[in-house]
């Protein structure tokens, strides 16, 4: 993983996460990922960890796609959220953070929360 950017700031509404994914058979499978700041990275980590799966035949893990694989991404818009509203709609405290783990399979990387109605 290189990071070109490794400050551990904050992410604001116009962070780059953008990446590129590389898995190259010319030097042995091995996988790179580049990314300006390190929302890039976790953004490319998070498609890689869905590129992999484990074989239980072969007692290994394998990659669901065929080699080389090359994947240049970026969010198409900058705010991407989930809205929870347990002001209006109770939520069990294990459904929330169910919900707060499942926030980065889609790369999602706001949450609104709407806690109270006054």
């Amino acid at each position: 993983v290189k990071v070109e950017d490794a400050s551990e700031e904050a992410p604001q509404l116009g962070t780059d996460e953008s990446y590129s994914l590389t898995i190259d058979t010319q030097h042995g499978n091995n996988g790179f990922i580049t990314a300006p700041t390190i929302y890039g990275a976790l953004r490319g980590l998070e498609t890689f960890s869905q590129l992999v799966y484990f074989d239980f035949d072969t007692a290994t893990y394998r990659l669901s796609v065929g080699l080389p694989l090359s994947i240049h991404d970026a969010p198409r818009f900058s705010h991407r959220g989930l809205m929870i509203d347990t002001a209006r709609h109770f939520l069990p405290i294990h459904t929330i953070k169910h919900a707060l783990d499942s926030m980065s399979f889609a790369k999602l990387n706001v949450l609104h929360w709407h806690i109270s109605d006054t």
